[in-house]
């Protein structure tokens, strides 16, 4: 479950409280997601400070998720695992994106 994951109780985390619906993406070979960030760029509530991404099968190959400016701009770039997750914060500690 998420909120075990997130350590938060299942009341809060509702797509009418604290957290959207549940997205699925799949990609076909040769398909990416372009970046972007995972906030909204107005300032303006609702913001989503984490996101929780899990990884239900391998990719054969590439298929990655990158954070081109973790560890100083020197980047990260997280394999694809069947039943690995990943998390991040999508804002500072004091709101700010």
């Amino acid at each position: 479950r998420f909120s075990k994951v997130l350590n938060i109780s299942d009341e809060r985390l509702t797509h009418t409280k604290n957290a959207e619906n549940l997205q699925v993406v799949h990609y076909n070979i040769g398909q990416k997601y372009s970046p972007h960030h995972d906030f909204n760029d107005k300032g303006s509530p609702p913001q989503r400070f984490a996101t929780l991404f899990m990884y239900l099968k391998s990719a054969d190959k590439g298929g990655g998720t990158a954070f081109p400016l973790a560890f100083g701009r020197k980047g990260l770039q997280v394999t694809p695992r069947a039943g690995s997750a990943i998390l991040w914060y999508n804002m500072l500690p004091d709101g700010n994106a």
